[in-house]
């Protein structure tokens, strides 16, 4: 009976250790599994940098500047990088710049008036250029999965700039579903989100109450600004990533290139937006307001930074 019971006893503990090993086996199996399911997911996901930067006609303003706001590009390492105002640009002017800051591929609106252009280190893909309806013309394509509006409103004409807009959301709609998409550039107009800072300047109104009667402008609907444009996107589920990421407000117009002119207050006119489906991989999003960035252009660049994933 003794030896029985042993040989029961040996049997079961041999048989709880056989067990407890299959347990542990398959542990290891699963765990190894979602590590490397989880190092695939990661390894699929890149980060996409891009910068906007109105370069005030061309560079030809202030062409000793050109040099240093190259560099200044360069060592940002963007991803894709949004240009306006390239007056006197032919594409391989913008092919040789984008070569300065490693991009094989750039695409330019038009070369006359006032173009815009893109620049990216990924194939530029799917290009539409429209130039009926909006004052210096729409670019989009698309690049690292997204597409890409490069934009320049009306500069002086809010009612010019509502068009813009109803054009530009028309175009929206006809991308394929679930789209990421991002809209970058000198927008010429104003956010809600900065109001509170306009209404605290004396001089906001007033400035602009002598620009158009000065340039036959139409910037102010009567006799106030207009937030329209930017209430219209924001309406239409497009985020503006710099006012969400933002700590404090900064202006983007003018720089102190031209502060012995009467350019007005300070005021944001660069933007980025982005899809809905974009804007939780929004890593970062900033004006690049700097002693550098100040003598560049009159308008500060902006960028921000995505998390994408990859097909």
């Amino acid at each position: 009976m003794d030896t029985l019971a042993s040989l029961l006893i040996r049997t079961t503990t041999e048989s709880s250790g056989y067990l407890m090993k299959r347990i542990t086996t398959l542990c290891l199996l699963i765990f190894l599994f979602e590590s490397s399911a989880f190092l695939h997911a990661a390894s699929t996901a890149k980060s996409v940098k891009i910068v906007s930067f109105n370069v005030w006609y061309g560079f030809s303003k202030a062409p000793e500047q050109k040099i240093k706001a190259l560099k200044y590009l360069t060592d940002l390492k963007p991803d894709i990088v949004s240009l306006q105002e390239l007056n006197g640009y032919r594409s391989s002017d913008l092919e040789r710049d984008a070569g300065q800051w490693g991009h094989k591929y750039s695409l330019l609106l038009k070369e006359e008036g006032f173009p815009t252009g893109i620049t990216s280190n990924a194939p530029i893909e799917d290009v539409k250029i429209q130039l009926l309806g909006f004052h210096h013309g729409l670019l989009r394509c698309q690049t690292h999965g997204m597409y890409v509006y490069v934009i320049h409103l009306h500069p002086s004409n809010w009612e010019f700039r509502r068009q813009e807009i109803q054009l530009l959301l028309k175009d929206i709609e006809t991308l394929p579903d679930n789209s990421k998409f991002i809209l970058a550039g000198d927008f010429n107009t104003f956010s809600p989100r900065d109001k509170s800072v306009y209404d605290s300047s004396e001089d906001f109104i007033p400035f602009f109450e002598r620009l158009d009667k000065q340039a036959q402008g139409n910037n102010l609907r009567d006799s106030e600004i207009d937030y329209w444009h930017i209430e219209k996107l924001e309406h239409a589920g497009l985020v503006d990533v710099i006012a969400k990421q933002r700590k404090m407000f900064q202006g983007t117009f003018p720089t102190k290139l031209r502060e012995d002119e009467d350019l007005g207050p300070e005021r944001r006119l660069d933007y980025i937006f982005c899809s809905p489906s974009l804007i939780d991989s929004c890593l970062s999003a900033k004006c690049l307001v700097n002693s550098k960035t100040s003598m560049f252009s009159d308008h500060y660049p902006v960028t921000a930074t995505f998390q994408i994933d990859t097909p």
